[in-house]
């Protein structure tokens, strides 16, 4: 604070818990989860109900741009969409389907993995809840099948979503807003376990051919192309 007892710009930006605004994770999920949903549809030879939507949303967003561009709406003011499939899908973005996808497609939505490594307090892992029972329910239909909302509810959180986080505070109140998720889809749900993790790293520590870090560094390096001095350094910033 000032001596004119104003607060200075970069006090507020210390005392100001920053988050992804909503449309980029909408976004973002949409156009990552909602891809690899349209690549198993694909692989099952099933008709994702959101093609129905499309060509509907295409239209509404090329006359959005144009009363936008006449000055026609305000600014500030969001596309209006219908709730349902236009409300889980306004935000993506149409694509051509990449080569040899196949390969690395589940065959279910349930064997999709979705990792946040810096999740914070979950806002990432609370919005994709949503997007992942949406697409169990579309899945139960494709195959003729019942899913109860808290096999649903259960499945997703064991399953699905994945997060790490530095501030073991931060990683609880993920935890509680995903417990709480699958408590509002079904409040019998009773999840076995959350994969979520706020590590307590001392590999940063370790002598240079410590067993424990010559693994992890052959392992970085053969499964993802990660080079030692990448490892290194990475394990040095968490210590």
């Amino acid at each position: 604070m000032n001596a004119g007892g104003k607060v200075a710009p970069h006090e507020i930006a210390s005392k100001t818990q920053m988050f992804t605004e909503r449309y980029m994770v909408e976004w973002l999920l949409q156009n990552s989860l909602g891809d690899l949903w349209l690549a198993i549809c694909r692989k099952n030879g099933w008709t994702p109900e959101a093609e129905s939507v499309f060509t509907a949303l295409d239209a509404r967003r090329a006359a959005w741009r144009e009363a936008r561009a006449k000055d026609e709406v305000p600014a500030t003011e969001p596309m209006a969409v219908s709730e349902g499939l236009e409300e889980r899908w306004k935000w993506w973005v149409t694509k051509p389907a990449p080569e040899g996808e196949d390969e690395g497609t589940p065959a279910s939505i349930r064997d999709a993995k979705l990792f946040d490594p810096a999740c914070g307090s979950g806002h990432f892992l609370v919005s994709a809840f949503d997007h992942f029972a949406a697409l169990y329910r579309e899945e139960a239909r494709h195959r003729g099948e019942a899913w109860s909302e808290k096999q649903i509810a259960e499945e997703i959180l064991e399953r699905n979503l994945f997060g790490v986080d530095i501030d073991p505070r931060a990683v609880q109140i993920a935890a509680a807003g995903l417990y709480l998720k699958a408590r509002a889809l079904d409040r019998d749900a009773r999840p076995r376990t959350l994969n979520l993790v706020a590590p307590a790293l001392g590999l940063a520590n370790l002598p240079p051919g410590d067993p424990a870090l010559v693994k992890l560094r052959d392992e970085l390096k053969a499964e993802a192309g990660v080079p030692h001095e990448l490892t290194d350094a990475v394990l040095t910033a968490l210590s």
